[in-house]
């Protein structure tokens, strides 16, 4: 989604609904909790053997840009309910942001395999890990360039938004996902996971899917300007598509 305003920093918030703003952080938590659950060599004389430099990394870096999202306002704290509707696109395609939920509840199963299945023993490679933890890395940084941007435009006025070319949205439409896609395939060679590349794949589809539907309605509300954007930019890969 795209949006034009100088680089500063977000309005103020309304008044934080404790509510809406605690039951993302539970999930998470949850979330943590079971993921470490299914890396633990439960019974075994070294039961966090599998939570080595690389997954233990992850872990790490996850917790920590997460935190920074949630007091940066990337979790959507303070948001106006129709705001929140519009930036998780349940305003254009609800099916496909059901999915992507779905699919984010799927990370535990990854580090199962990691943890105890090993479907496929030969994806695990030191080096493809560190190339993981290091794509992952960028695509975190990414997100918060992106969200810089992105964000502003739901703390305020929806009626009055104006269209961004700028920053990470200068050349591509759609950089959010670029970076999304990026991080899933992080993690996967992290996990050297089967089960992770079969996920990272459903994203793919998933937002392939996602992108002429959030285009049309960006169209809608743009106008021409829009379709100006579009003929002199890509969708998630500069030159490329």
């Amino acid at each position: 989604m795209s949006t034009h305003a100088e680089v500063t920093a977000l309005p103020a918030a309304p008044p934080v609904n404790r509510r809406r703003v605690l039951r993302p952080v539970l999930v998470y938590a949850g979330m943590l909790l079971l993921s470490l659950a299914c890396l633990r060599q439960w019974g075994s004389a070294e039961p966090w053997a599998r939570l080595d430099l690389f997954s233990g990394s992850y872990v790490v870096f996850n917790v920590l840009f997460r935190i920074r999202a949630f007091f940066s306002g990337r979790g959507g704290m303070g948001m106006k309910s129709e705001a929140t509707q519009e930036a998780l696109g349940l305003t254009f395609d609800p099916r496909s942001a059901l999915w992507m939920r779905l699919l984010g509840l799927s990370q535990p199963a990854v580090m199962l395999d990691y943890g105890h299945l090993h479907l496929v023993p030969v994806l695990e490679k030191s080096v493809l890990q560190s190339a993981g933890l290091g794509l992952y890395l960028l695509a975190e940084l990414g997100l918060v360039w992106v969200d810089t941007y992105l964000m502003r435009q739901f703390y305020g006025d929806l009626e009055n938004r104006s269209l961004v070319s700028e920053g990470p949205y200068r050349r591509v439409r759609h950089p959010r996902y670029t970076f999304l896609l990026l991080g899933k395939v992080g993690f996967t060679l992290i996990f050297a996971s089967l089960l992770g590349w079969l996920l990272t794949l459903g994203w793919l589809v998933l937002l392939l899917r996602r992108i002429p539907k959030e285009e049309a309605h960006l169209g809608e509300i743009f106008g021409e300007e829009y379709d100006a954007y579009v003929r002199r930019s890509a969708r998630l890969l500069p030159c490329l598509y």
